[in-house]
């Protein structure tokens, strides 16, 4: 099997930074590997901005650089995921009133806004337990 990981460059909004989280994550799905080797592997695919901002804390934390996989990705989703995001609404709203502040989640990963949802065993769309948002009524 044959998998090419792409680079990393630390340009690019929240969501560019998401996907290749997502991406990286996937593919560490299909390597056996340590936590330790997972954070060698990926650490090796930041170039550019990104790759300075991790010798700068290699510099800055020393031997205690992170070597647990959830270490690394909270360090990296609040450097390239915390910006907030504007999502464009649909349908007539005013452009002010459609825009709605997204954030990558801590917990699950994913960006989104409010609380998050993960293990919610109701509906995301309405919050009511009984249907999931597929079979939502409130539509």
């Amino acid at each position: 099997m044959k998998l090419k990981p792409p680079v990393f460059r630390g340009d690019g909004s929240p969501d560019v930074a998401h996907d290749w989280l997502l991406i990286i994550e996937n593919i560490l799905k299909v390597i056996p590997c340590t936590d330790d080797e997972k954070v060698l592997f990926v650490t090796y695919m930041l170039k550019g901005a990104a790759g300075y901002w991790w010798d700068g804390i290699k510099e800055k934390l020393g031997y205690n650089i992170p070597r647990e996989w959830e270490q690394f990705r909270a360090l990296f989703l609040g450097k390239y995921c915390s910006e907030t995001v504007k999502e464009q609404g649909e349908g007539e709203r005013s452009q002010s009133s459609s825009a709605q502040a997204r954030h990558c989640c801590a917990e699950c990963g994913k960006l989104h806004s409010g609380l998050c949802m993960r293990g919610y065993p109701g509906c995301y769309k309405c919050k009511l337990v009984g249907h999931y948002s597929k079979d939502c009524p409130y539509k």
